[in-house]
């Protein structure tokens, strides 16, 4: 009878070290699927959904214009990596963008690349993404403003297009080279027009580069 209440006791105790295995089992597992929901949340720690897509140029026009209502905002920018400190890299338009050191070593100056993030200070005389991650998704085109529009005379010289600007800064015009976005506008360009476009102006050269036009009058 003895014999029987111990093997009955062993049978008892081995079963419940089964049970207590496949808890502790299905425990880690949720622990790890938390754990992967956790990472997954840092990673999405921005909302492109709702976030303004702006040029360095945007950022810093509603910052000097409001930056309390500027860092409230989150921005999603595609830049060009300028000079690289060891906190941050510079994109034009003093705007300062701040990144994990282990971000930061893999840019070079002159890469093209896409952040998102908020605006946190004014620093000197920088405007700070404080709260910034690579984005690696679809950007959509930022909203022209009247700002980015450029106004100008064409004028055709040896087959090429070029636009008169007033520069202020000289005094009077300066004729830049254009290169249009798209080849097929070409067909609306007129010698002696006014056009109004909007294009990325190259640093130390005398050229607009993906020109879209707003209209030729």
């Amino acid at each position: 009878m003895k014999r029987i209440i111990t093997s009955i006791f062993a049978v008892m105790l081995a079963l419940a070290m089964v049970l207590s295995l496949a808890a502790c089992g299905g425990n880690g597992e949720n622990k790890k699927d938390m754990a992967d929901k956790t990472s997954n949340a840092e990673v999405s720690k921005f909302s492109a959904e709702n976030a303004i897509s702006a040029t360095p140029k945007h950022i810093y026009e509603d910052c000097e214009a409001n930056l309390a209502k500027a860092k409230q905002n989150t921005y999603l920018m595609k830049c060009v990596v300028k000079e690289i400190s060891d906190t941050d890299f510079g994109c034009g338009w003093s705007i300062r963008v701040c990144l994990p050191t282990d971000e930061l070593v893999k840019l070079n100056k002159d890469d093209k690349i896409v952040v998102i993030g908020k605006v946190t200070e004014k620093r000197d005389d920088d405007y700070i993404i404080g709260e910034a991650e690579i984005y690696d998704g679809e950007v959509p085109e930022p909203e022209v403003r009247e700002s980015d529009i450029i106004e100008g005379k064409l004028e055709k010289f040896n087959g090429e297009w070029k636009v008169g600007i007033y520069e202020a800064v000289y005094g009077g015009e300066v004729l830049y080279d254009i290169i249009l976005a798209d080849p097929n506008d070409e067909s609306k360009l007129r010698e002696n027009a006014t056009i109004r476009f909007t294009g990325d102006k190259s640093e130390g050269y005398d050229i607009y580069t993906n020109v879209k036009i707003i209209s030729v009058e």
